[in-house]
């Protein structure tokens, strides 16, 4: 995704109805001017759109803005209490949705204003208009989660969050503000001869929806309770990213004044 430099300083009209700015090449005058516009259609106090509030609980990387990598999982056989119980994994999985949902609605609420294009949500998740805490951590037991089950959960959810991270991009190349960066490859996790994808790096007009984690037979491998912790913890900073870049659409905009001469 393209980076573009805000234009400090006036951009000048001169009477004879030119553009002028000393040392800029016109399309850097008209791509502030359209910069410009865009930040006048987001920004909260012009809008009325209101500033999403929370972070789900995640660390956001304000200074680099960064989207990291899906976390790995190992699958493992069922012996001792090391692995991810289904009850509270499920669980945990369901306010990442939530909080995601937060995320991608706010953020198709700014591109109806731009005329981008909007991905439709079918997560299944809830929104109050306040990201919800995302739980960072499940209950290790001796019986887990089907393993199966739980990565196409994370598969479905980190595809969600991805794919709404391109969305915002867009947003912030529209107002001239720095994209999210995006960690490239798509991760996937093999074992007992199957293939499992961590995550589609496709651009989706429809995120699917979330599907439940299950609990498998008694005594059937699964994942570690350390590495569904470590993903949950990936997950929930990667939505604080998100909302650290939603924020500063909306809230901290550098303008270009056009002065008539």
């Amino acid at each position: 995704m393209p980076s573009f430099t805000l234009v400090s300083g006036p951009i000048s009209i001169t009477p004879s109805g030119a553009l002028r700015r000393s040392g800029d090449t016109i399309d850097t005058v008209v791509r502030a001017l359209a910069q410009g516009q865009a930040k006048l259609l987001l920004l909260s106090t012009v809008s009325g759109i209101s500033v999403l509030t929370g972070t789900g609980g995640g660390v956001a990387d304000v200074t680099s803005h960064v989207f990291k990598a899906a976390i790995t999982a190992t699958l493992v056989a069922a012996t001792g209490s090391n692995l991810a119980d289904q009850a509270t994994t499920d669980a945990a999985l369901v306010t990442v949705r939530n909080a995601i949902s937060e995320v991608l609605t706010k953020a198709n609420t700014l591109a109806a204003k731009l005329g981008v294009l909007q991905i439709t949500n079918s997560t299944g998740g809830t929104t109050t208009g306040t990201i919800p805490t995302v739980t960072q951590t499940v209950t290790a037991a001796a019986t887990g989660s089907a393993f199966a089950s739980y990565i196409l959960s994370m598969a479905a959810l980190n595809t969600a969050i991805y794919n709404t991270t391109n969305l915002i991009n867009a947003l912030c190349v529209a107002v001239g503000a720095k994209p999210v960066a995006l960690a490239s490859g798509v991760g996937v996790v093999t074992g007992t001869g199957t293939v499992y994808p961590l995550w589609t790096d496709s651009i989706l007009a429809t995120i699917p929806a979330t599907p439940v984690v299950t609990t498998p037979a008694s005594g059937t491998a699964s994942v570690l309770a350390t590495d569904a912790i470590a993903a949950l913890v990936r997950m929930a900073n990667n939505i604080a990213t998100l909302a650290s870049a939603l924020s500063i659409i909306q809230t901290s905009p550098t303008y270009a004044p056009v002065l008539v001469q």
